[in-house]
């Protein structure tokens, strides 16, 4: 499926590589891991929803991934990981979004707790996959006692970074009344939406894909 490729400022002269793909009104903005793979470790997933799902996805990479740069290395920075993240919920209301969640894995996780707990007007719904209890000073459970909006959240039991316990945690915290936990089969973050044998997609892709579209009940 073709996709779109542009470029959107962030915080402090960031220049974030972004690209969206599908269409529709109902929206996914994906945040990506602190790992090396920035946006590509969505990409399959996005491509997916777009073609069967047929809903529309905004990746990009924050600062220091991909082609993104700004003035100072950001890589690591969590406020201009949340500037950025809704810099492009901006950009995607601004070309057509009538429904937005933000899907975060791991550090994105985290980020999206946060950020989703800022944007004004609020976004329509978030999930986190495999967000840590903390990461580079934010935590999971202070943004959790101020969400409203819908969240799903997904751990596996064999994650070597989150505990199932932890994610309960962060799930009790939450004040928002639509709240679900689930726990996936196997892997950490984007991991979790394909099975262990990596084929196909997992039951958990078909729950994100549901609360994108605002049918998951």
């Amino acid at each position: 499926m073709p996709a779109e490729s542009f470029w959107l400022s962030g915080a402090r002269g960031t220049q974030l590589a972004a690209a969206t793909v599908g269409t529709g009104s109902d929206v996914a903005v994906f945040v990506h891991e602190s790992g090396m793979s920035g946006l590509c470790g969505f990409w399959p997933y996005a491509v997916w929803l777009a073609q069967g799902r047929h809903l529309r996805a905004v990746l990009f990479d924050q600062c220091g991934y991909g082609a993104s740069f700004c003035e100072k290395d950001s890589a690591t920075e969590p406020d201009d990981w949340i500037t950025s993240t809704k810099a492009v919920v901006a950009w995607a209301r601004a070309h057509g979004a009538r429904r937005v969640t933000l899907v975060g894995a791991s550090a994105g996780g985290i980020v999206v707790l946060h950020a989703a707990a800022s944007i004004q007007p609020p976004v329509d719904a978030v999930v986190d996959l495999s967000g840590e209890l903390t990461w580079s000073g934010l935590e999971s459970l202070r943004a959790a006692r101020t969400l409203t909006v819908a969240v799903l959240y997904a751990v596996a039991p064999d994650d070597e970074y989150v505990t199932v316990a932890d994610i309960r945690r962060i799930y009790a915290a939450t004040r928002s009344r639509s709240k679900r936990l689930v726990q996936a089969e196997s892997g950490h973050g984007w991991e979790m939406l394909t099975p262990p044998s990596r084929t196909g997609w997992s039951p958990l892709a078909a729950q994100v894909a549901a609360i994108i579209q605002g049918t998951h009940g």
